[in-house]
């Protein structure tokens, strides 16, 4: 138990980044810190866009030279592009909480008892 506790002394100490910053914001169900979170969550899309870029550039790397040695496999380049997919679609809902909150609270006498729309095409 001595080891949980000082993994988990260690990790509340660690920069989670901006995917932490948004998961927790909307786990939280705050509207302001949900409505906070939209400029983590723009950080996030450009974390997956570099991401993308680097599974483009090994692919391109891979294509050039299919003799040469490289360490990931086909399995493990489209685990990579789902997880960057799923991580997108995360951040979109995000976005579209965020919005939902901050309607909220410039409304709130409007939002009471309203569940707002989502207009996420996730569901």
């Amino acid at each position: 138990m001595a080891e949980l506790n000082q993994h988990d002394e260690i990790a509340g100490g660690v920069d989670r980044g901006a995917f932490y910053a948004v998961m927790s914001a909307m786990a939280s169900r705050d509207p302001k810190r949900v409505a906070l979170a939209e400029g983590d969550a723009f950080t996030a899309l450009q974390s997956i866009g570099s991401m993308l870029n680097v599974v483009a550039d090994y692919l391109y790397l891979r294509a050039q030279n299919p003799e040469g040695v490289l360490y990931a496999t086909e399995s493990e380049i489209a685990d990579a592009v789902y997880s960057l997919s799923d991580l997108t679609a995360c951040v979109h809902s995000s976005l579209n909480e965020a919005e939902n909150a901050r309607y909220m609270l410039r409304h709130p006498r409007k939002s009471e008892g309203k569940t707002p729309v989502n207009t996420s095409k996730e569901g």
